[in-house]
C-alpha cells in the first residue's frame, strides 16, 4: 500500500468544542459507529429500507448546513481519546505511547467485515493510523506516510479485541522508518513497515 496521506497533526478542536459540547459531539460519533455496525449486520424490511433512506438523506442535508473548511472541522481532531472523534478508522486505545514505542488495543465491528474477516484495506488503515499516531506524538513537526508495506499473515477477526505494537526503528533526517504488528491473542495477523516523512521547513 503506497500513499501520501493526511497524517499531519492539527492543533485540535477549538474552544467551542469543549465541555458539554465536546461530550455531545463525541457521543454523536459513537452513535454513528454503532449505526454503521448495525446497518452492515441488518437485512431490513422493504418498508424500513425506505424509511431509513429518507432519514439518512435528512441527516445528511441537516449536517451540510454546518459544513466548514477542513482546517476548522472537529472530526478527527480529538487526539486525547480513542478514535479521535471520527468514524472512518476504528477507535484505537493506546496503553503505551512514548519514546518511539507504542502498544494499543482495537476492536473491529461489523462495519469493517469483508468475507468473514476484517477487510484488508481496514487492516492497512488501522496500522497506518497507529504508526502515524506513534510518530506524531513525538515528532517535532507533523509527518506524512510516504509508503506502508503490509503483510497479511492471517485472517483478522472482527468483534474481537486485537493488540497493536509498534516502534520507531530509525530516523534519517526528515525520514522516519517504523514497523508494527497487529495480533489476535498470540497470533500475529498482520505486520507492516513504513516510511514517514516530515515536510521541508519553510
Amino acid at each position: 500500500m503506497t500513499s501520501i496521506d493526511g497524517c499531519a497533526r492539527p492543533d485540535g478542536p477549538p474552544d467551542a468544542a469543549r465541555g458539554e459540547t465536546r461530550l455531545a459531539f463525541l457521543d454523536m460519533m459513537k452513535s454513528l459507529r454503532a449505526m454503521l455496525d448495525g446497518l452492515t449486520a441488518a437485512v431490513p424490511s422493504d418498508a424500513d429500507i425506505a424509511v431509513l433512506a429518507g432519514q439518512f438523506r435528512d441527516i445528511g442535508e441537516r449536517l451540510s448546513r454546518y459544513a466548514v473548511p477542513e482546517a476548522e472541522q472537529w472530526a478527527g481532531r480529538f487526539f486525547d481519546i480513542p478514535g479521535r472523534g471520527q468514524a472512518m478508522a476504528p477507535p484505537i486505545a493506546f496503553d503505551e505511547l512514548a519514546e518511539g514505542r507504542a502498544r494499543a488495543r482495537v476492536t473491529l465491528g461489523r462495519f469493517y467485515v469483508g468475507g468473514g474477516a476484517a477487510h484488508g484495506g481496514v487492516v492497512a488503515l488501522v496500522l497506518d493510523e497507529f504508526l502515524g499516531r506513534l510518530l506524531n506524538s513525538d515528532a517535532d513537526r507533523p509527518v506524512r506516510t510516504a509508503y506502508l508495506h503490509v503483510n497479511f499473515r492471517k485472517l483478522t477477526p472482527i468483534e474481537t479485541e486485537l493488540t497493536l505494537t509498534g516502534r520507531l526503528d530509525r530516523r534519517d533526517g526528515r525520514k522516519f522508518f517504523l514497523s508494527g504488528e497487529l495480533s489476535a491473542g498470540h497470533l500475529v495477523v498482520a505486520d507492516a513497515e513504513g516510511l514517514f516523512v516530515a515536510p521541508r521547513e519553510g
